[in-house]
Formats: structure tokens, C-alpha cells, sequence
């Protein structure tokens, strides 16, 4: 019997039942919301992570408290008392809204795993079934049918086939530059909800895994039998780049490709939504990378042309992942990776998301001052209409929820006291980048410019604005860098008019335009079909 989705029974018989509220929202998590939430279904490390929690909750006996029997599944390892390190990763990443359907008593053991104290020490459902051999069945005629009936969310062969990993939530300490190497290949994209068949087919493999006398490396034994099973193909390691900076070098300068030879042609959603690991020769930048995963991203040609004219780097010295063959529709915009120090003007928050997209989010201390006014269904909607994106997965919520609460459970816990402003002169370096996304550097301020279709306007038109659309639209100079744009203002008399020059009043500066994040959310809303 399914449990309804809406807010638990107030009859005290501790029965589970659940009605829906006055307003018709879920207000309560369950399995059955789960199942059908589009989100869910659609975002990859959201649906490995609920299949694990299904998968695990079928595998043990039926819970005891009555906040998991109302929903369906469990939430606490049994006999610690901890949420499940599953749950935890799943909150990590998943809107904002999940956590706040959860009862009360999830929400405090949630923010308890936030504690750095706490990553090491999180346990798994997986630890827990894997370590005592516990598999709850229902029948003994059909030992390999799980207790539950399939609902359509019931196929868990994500654990089959070498879907995202589990990892330790610990602060890992950067990599050198270059020196990062891909050492697993990643899963393809699944967008299907699961199948009952396959739900039998993989509890029997689990059970043939749990009968047995304890291996002496389970995981991964699982791991390679799985890929056995699946077929999928496993990258070959590269062997790790000795930093090796080279001496400067005459810089040569070499006209970039005409306008628009740095960007791809990307295909309608429908065509993309499912895509396999490449062939080893794939040529860079050849895949489009849709949906959850940690792929590296190629590198594009403004990128490769900083670090050789500038940085003095040649392309054999490039990471790996510079040659990656995957790609998104942001290829050709600004890296994350750039320095916002070398920028010398205040910017507007409309500036910070229109120009260096990535990193107003990434660096800890411009997230910080994005997530103060910003929520990340509007940046969503800003970015959208502003680079006019087609793939609706190119500049993804949940990835943006997860740098939110990242910035807040590191930056922000930490300098409390830290004063925003609209400077980035002194801006912090803290950021979630990783491996060779850490050598920050300089960038061409007409390629900033680059897949723009609506810059800022009016107040939001501070001096970057307006240097990068002159130097596209007037000199056309493709070699002039961000760190230069100072003295490129002043060799061309650029300013902005007084009234509008920006004050670091920013709860007044970086309120969002309600008016164009309407309307850009209504465009959203025809384009895909759905809100952010």
C-alpha cells in the first residue's frame, strides 16, 4: 500500500497517514513524492542517491519510528541514531525545498553531519548492510524479491552500473597545478525512472554479495563486478604531470577565430538528454555534457591562448583535462577559473553573473554576496535569458543550490563577521575549485563578452559593462586582459554617468530586478517547459 504524500494525520494512531495540507502542497517527504518528482528523475546524483536510500531501506527489516514509516523509507543507520550518509549527500546537492519537507528531527541530524567534525565519521546504509550482512526479504518462496513492491523508482541498478560514487564529505585539499589525472571513467546519463525487473535482478545480486563469507575488499569487489555486468568501459589512468613551468616566452599575439568560431553547436535537449563515454580519440570539446557528474570540461580557445601568450605555458604542458571531450553551451564563456582580483572596477551583481558566470558563484566570497540577495531560481532565470542558453542543463539549480550551501557551511561559518563590497580588488581566493580549475588567471576582456546576448543595462551598466562592449563593439581588440582594463578605460575616456554610479550600499545595489527576472522567468518557462 502506497503512502499518500501530503501532511501527517493528526489522529495520534501512529499510523503514518498522511492528508494533504489546505494549500495542496507536499509538505511531507515521502517515497511516493519521490517517485514522481520530475527533479528526482531527471538530476543524476539525485537519482543515484534516492535509489541507494530505497534500495538500502528494502534491505532492512521495516523501520520503527513513526516519522519513517510515514514516509516510506528510512532515514537513521540503524542502532546509531545517525542520518545516513546517503541522506546527507542527498541534501547536499538537491533544492532547497527537499530539506524543508523533512521533520524536524532530520533537519537537526542534517545539520549536525555539516559539522567538519562530523564528514569523517558519518556512517552509510551501505557500511551498515555491507558489514552485517543484513537483507530483509519478505517471502522465502521468492528470496530475491524485496519487500516492497516495485513503485516505478524500484530499479537500483545505478549500483550496477558504475553510477556516481559515494565519496567521504572531507574538504580535500587541492591539487597541484596540472597535476590531476582522470582515473575512473563516469557513468552515462540515466533520465528513466526504474524498472521493476531490474529491481529483482539486482536485491539477487546483493544477496548473492551479502550470503557469502565476508570479502576482504567489498566495495570493491562489487565495483568490478558490477562493470562486469554493465559493460561500462573504465578510463585508462594517465600518468600524473610533473609541474613543469615553462620560462616566459615572446608572446607572438595571433588574431583569435572570427566571432563565434569558440562556440558549439548545440543540439535540441531531446537529442542530447542521453550520451555515452566517447571513444578514447574523441577530439576536445566534441561531446556535450549534459546533467550531474564531476566530467572534466575542455578547455576553450581564449583559455589555451592565456595560458601560452600570457602565462607562458605550452600545449603539451596543458592537465589532461584541458582536452577533455566534453562540453557544455557555457564552453565558450568566461572559466570559472579566472581571477576576479585583476578586475580594477566596483561590479554589479548583474555584471558578476553576466561576465565571470562561474565564478560568481564559485569563489566563496562573491557566492556569498550572490546568495545574500540573489536566491538560485533568479540567477538561474538571469543567466538563461542573458546567454541565452538552450540546454536547459548547461547552468543547472541544484548544482547552484549545492555552491550556496557550501559558501555558507565554509566561508560564511568561518568569517562571520567578513563585510561584503563591490570590489573585487580584495577578494577572497577561497573557492570550490579543484585540480588544475585552482591556477587562477588573467582573461581577454572580449571574450567575456563571448555568448552574451543581453548585457547589463541602466544601473547595472557599472565600468566593466561598458569597457567590454567597447572594446567588442568599438576597437574590436582581442588581446586586451581584464588586468589591463583600467588603463583601457582611460586611454578611451570611458565612464558612467554620476547618477548612476554604484555605492557600496549593497542591500540597496544588489536588490534583483524584479521586472526582468519576470520576464525572464516567463521566456524560461516557454523555452523548456518548466520552471528552474
Amino acid at each position: 500500500m502506497r503512502i499518500p504524500v501530503g501532511k501527517p494525520s493528526t489522529s495520534g494512531d501512529g499510523s503514518g497517514t498522511v492528508t494533504p495540507d489546505n494549500n495542496g502542497q507536499h509538505s511531507v517527504l515521502t517515497r511516493e513524492y519521490l517517485q514522481n518528482d520530475d527533479v528526482c528523475s531527471s538530476a543524476t546524483a539525485l537519482h543515484h542517491q534516492i535509489g541507494l536510500v530505497f534500495l538500502f531501506s528494502d534491505c532492512l527489516p521495516p523501520p520503527q519510528l513513526p516519522l519513517e514509516k510515514t514516509a516510506g523509507f528510512r532515514y537513521f543507520v540503524p542502532g546509531s541514531g545517525t542520518l545516513a550518509q546517503e541522506w546527507a549527500q542527498f541534501f547536499d546537492v538537491a533544492p532547497s525545498r527537499f530539506i524543508e519537507m523533512v521533520p524536524a528531527e532530520v533537519k537537526v541530524a542534517y545539520e549536525a553531519t555539516l559539522e567538519a567534525s562530523n564528514h569523517e565519521t558519518a556512517r552509510s546504509f551501505k557500511e551498515y548492510v555491507l558489514g552485517n550482512k543484513v537483507l530483509h526479504l519478505k517471502s522465502s518462496k521468492h528470496p530475491t524479491v524485496p519487500q516492497r513492491k516495485p513503485s516505478g523508482f524500484g530499479d537500483h541498478s545505478v549500483l550496477r552500473t558504475g553510477g556516481p560514487a559515494s565519496p567521504p564529505r572531507i574538504s580535500k585539499p587541492h591539487s597541484d597545478i596540472f597535476s590531476t589525472t582522470l582515473t575512473s571513467s563516469e557513468p552515462p546519463l540515466r533520465k528513466r525512472k526504474f524498472s521493476e525487473e531490474s529491481d529483482k535482478q539486482h536485491v539477487n545480486f546483493l544477496t548473492l554479495q551479502l550470503a557469502g563469507p565476508p570479502a576482504p575488499q567489498p566495495v570493491p569487489t562489487v565495483s568490478q563486478s558490477v562493470q562486469t555486468v554493465s559493460g561500462a568501459q573504465q578510463a585508462p589512468s594517465a600518468a600524473p604531470i610533473p609541474l613543469a613551468i615553462a620560462q616566459p616566452v615572446p608572446v607572438h599575439v595571433a588574431h583569435a577565430p572570427p566571432h563565434g568560431g569558440n562556440q558549439l553547436a548545440f543540439l535540441p535537449r531531446a537529442y542530447v538528454s542521453n550520451w555515452t563515454n566517447p571513444h578514447p580519440n574523441a577530439a576536445p570539446a566534441s561531446m556535450i555534457a549534459q546533467g550531474g557528474g564531476n566530467r572534466k570540461l575542455a578547455w576553450n580557445a581564449e583559455r589555451r591562448r592565456i595560458f601560452t601568450q600570457v602565462e607562458g605555458f605550452s600545449p603539451a604542458q596543458f592537465p589532461p583535462g584541458a582536452n577533455s571531450p566534453f562540453a557544455t553551451e557555457m564552453f565558450s564563456r568566461t572559466p570559472q577559473s579566472i581571477d576576479p582580483r585583476l578586475c580594477p572596477f566596483p561590479t554589479s551583481m548583474e555584471e558578476n553573473l553576466t561576465y565571470m558566470t562561474g565564478a560568481a558563484t564559485m569563489n566563496r566570497e562573491m557566492c556569498s554576496r550572490t546568495k545574500t540577495r540573489w536566491t538560485a531560481t533568479q540567477c538561474i532565470y538571469y543567466v538563461v535569458q542573458a546567454h541565452n542558453l538552450q540546454t536547459i542543463g548547461a547552468y543547472e539549480r541544484t548544482r547552484l543550490q549545492h555552491q550556496f550551501n557550501a559558501c555558507a557551511n565554509n566561508f560564511e561559518r568561518r568569517h562571520p563577521n567578513h563585510q561584503l563590497t563591490s570590489s573585487l580588488r580584495n577578494c577572497s581566493t577561497e573557492s570550490g575549485l579543484t585540480g588544475e580549475n585552482t591556477v587562477l588567471h588573467d582573461y581577454y576582456l572580449y571574450a567575456m563578452g563571448d555568448g552574451v546576448a543581453r548585457h547589463p543595462n541602466g544601473r547595472a551598466a557599472q565600468m566593466l559593462t561598458r569597457v567590454i562592449r567597447h572594446v567588442r563593439q568599438v576597437t574590436q581588440d582581442r588581446n586586451v586582459r581584464l588586468s589591463e582594463a583600467a588603463a583601457y578605460a582611460a586611454r578611451h575616456n570611458i565612464t558612467v554617468p554620476a547618477p548612476i554610479v554604484m555605492t557600496n550600499n549593497l542591500a540597496v545595489e544588489d536588490q534583483p530586478p524584479v521586472g526582468l527576472i519576470a520576464a525572464a522567468r516567463t521566456a524560461y518557462i516557454r523555452k523548456f517547459g518548466k520552471t528552474a
